[in-house]
């Protein structure tokens, strides 16, 4: 039989993903909900689920957000949408599904749908303007989009802002961009080859980094590591500051998966600027088996990780100096 305890911590996981499938299913249906409500609803669990587990933060919201993915998908696969839903919210999906262009042309001079302002609270602390499960959500739509050849090759998308790990690192408080021309050539590369689908949840990948590090080639570039791999080899991010007159952003420059050697390099080489040591260290105990990969470099670097100590993220890198010593726009 369950302790109290334990079932306190389940109960809670479950009202998480219920709030979170909840938030899903609307924006599926293009359904209006009160999302600051949702929200603070979102934070109150996730901080009972992290008292009454114990585990942290992050593992608990991206194992509810996984669940909430999965039954959400269940519950819509056999749903005809036409006869469920008021033909007012099936002209609004319709409008929502527009060329920007379109849509704003009809919209000149309505009153928009209101969004999340900075002030409002958010999952993930500072940095993010709109809840990032709203963001991976519209991601994970694209990046389908784009797979069946039905998404503009000009597309952007958005990954939102920097949380507070990838501040830390001394990335540039602006929004994450990127290119989907860029990502369908980075997908192709004969050495790097995958699929698009490969990258579903990268919003959630990119804030919940294994690491982040300095690039090696570029000045004032970051190359942030993710937590999925394909043939045993991560992810890696390469951001790089872009400006577009008087705007800038986080574009990604680059993607592709990178070879246990060269992340290892990376830290003897000292370039890491921020590290989730938990993972990487657990990543790195799963390289042992593979001795001609990383030899014995192993032992050395566990260390460097062990005795690491991120930096505090004590402004908002919108102003002053990053990691690098270069002035943050």
């Amino acid at each position: 039989m369950k302790d109290s305890h334990n079932s306190k911590a389940e109960y809670a996981a479950e009202e998480l993903v219920a709030e979170i499938g909840a938030a899903i299913m609307a924006t599926e249906l293009s359904l209006i909900y009160d999302r600051q409500n949702t929200i603070v609803y979102l934070k109150g669990w996730l901080d009972e689920a992290v008292k009454k587990s114990g585990k942290d933060q992050d593992s608990i919201l991206l194992e509810a957000y996984g669940y909430a993915i999965d039954a959400v998908e269940y519950l819509l696969k056999d749903v005809d949408v036409d006869k469920i839903l008021p033909k007012s919210i099936l002209e609004r999906a319709k409008t929502e599904g527009e060329k920007p262009e379109e849509k704003s042309e009809k919209e000149s001079g309505k009153d928009k749908l209101p969004k999340a302002s900075s002030s409002q609270t958010t999952l993930w602390g500072i940095g993010n303007r709109i809840d990032i499960i709203e963001i991976n959500n519209q991601f994970n739509h694209e990046i389908d989009l784009l797979s069946k050849n039905k998404l503009p090759k000009n597309h952007i998308f958005k990954l939102g802002d920097p949380t507070e790990k990838l501040l830390a690192a001394g990335i540039p408080n602006l929004e994450i961009e990127l290119s989907a021309s860029r990502l369908l050539n980075k997908s192709k590369q004969e050495e790097h080859k995958f699929e698009l689908t490969e990258l579903r949840n990268l919003p959630i990948l990119i804030q919940n980094p294994i690491a982040v590090f300095r690039s090696a080639t570029q000045l004032g570039a970051f190359v942030v590591m993710l937590e999925i791999e394909k043939k045993g080899k991560p992810f890696v991010v390469a951001l790089h500051l872009k400006a577009f007159g008087n705007n800038h952003i986080n574009s990604i420059r680059s993607i592709h998966y990178r070879k246990a050697r060269h992340l290892i390099n990376w830290i003897k080489e000292k370039l890491l600027l921020w590290v989730d040591k938990e993972k990487a260290l657990n990543w790195l105990s799963k390289q042992r088996y593979n001795s001609a990969d990383v030899g014995y470099t192993i032992k050395s670097v566990t260390n460097i990780i062990k005795n690491f100590v991120n930096p505090n993220n004590e402004s908002d890198n919108s102003l002053g100096r990053n990691s690098l010593g270069l002035v943050n726009l």
